[in-house]
């Protein structure tokens, strides 16, 4: 089945993909990400900073909010914190844990920095994975001030990290075809130039997924996933130079001990 996926930038892209869908371990369909982030901010081996990122989730979580920012209007339609198949449930929550590392296997490989896990960004990628039951792939654009957004459909096949990374191809093909690109390949200039290699027009070949995983400003990152939307299931990445974090193998433990609680 062919797949699309999208990032979020100066205007969106849509290309197609496949990926795994991965088995977990079953866990209580009671557990949410509201339970789960709230775990986190009154873990006391958590530092102060990732607490209150967790108390940050919680509160988008349970409110659509972000910050003084209006509610999202289409929160109450497309989130449902009971469901087992939405991104906020306990099953989905352990699902994109492969994907984490997947992230930083790619970032080693280019010589950038390891992500760490905000909780406050995966409860923003909850969020943006379950709008995506909307029928069709879409960005919400509710979080650009926070991240920077890969969202993709899925069905059995490829890690999508694999498949993002895959368009380093694209852009070498357009340095190539542009040289005044190449200093850009790990900080963003969003010049005329580089947006058409991000959104693949004007000649230049897709780059913007890739280009969205090396990003040397990052700092952190939030993944998720929602499931059986009716066309398959959908991942959200948000990768942001902003805010605590916590390291993927520390995010995975807890994420373990809270669903094993």
């Amino acid at each position: 089945m062919k797949k699309r996926f999208l990032i979020a930038g100066a205007s969106a892209v849509m290309v197609t993909l496949s990926l795994t869908v991965l088995n977990s371990k079953p866990v209580k369909a009671a557990k949410n990400a509201v339970d789960f982030m709230t775990y986190l901010s009154k873990n006391k081996s958590l530092t102060k900073g990732q607490r209150s990122s967790a108390r940050s989730a919680v509160k988008l979580l349970k409110t659509g909010r972000l910050g003084k920012k209006p509610k999202a209007s289409w929160y109450n339609e497309y989130v449902d914190l009971h469901s087992n198949d939405d991104a906020t449930s306990a099953k989905n929550i352990k699902a994109v844990l492969p994907y984490l590392d997947s992230v930083n296997r790619v970032r080693r490989n280019e010589g950038v920095r390891s992500l760490k896990v905000s909780p406050l960004l995966t409860a923003a990628s909850m969020l943006n994975a379950d709008y995506q039951k909307r029928g069709s792939l879409k960005h919400t654009h509710y979080f650009k001030s926070i991240g920077l957004e890969n969202i993709a459909t899925q069905s059995v096949g490829l890690d999508p990290v694999d498949t993002w990374f895959s368009e380093k191809k694209s852009w070498n093909y357009d340095v190539k075809k542009n040289h005044s690109l190449k200093p850009a390949k790990y900080s963003p200039t969003w010049t005329a130039t580089y947006d058409a290699a991000v959104e693949g027009t004007n000649g230049y070949k897709v780059a913007g997924h890739y280009l969205n995983l090396i990003n040397r400003n990052y700092r952190v990152m939030g993944f998720a996933n929602v499931s059986n939307t009716g066309y398959g299931n959908a991942d959200s990445y948000l990768g942001s130079s902003k805010g605590a974090g916590i390291s993927v193998a520390k995010y995975k433990a807890l994420v373990n001990a809270w669903a094993n609680k």
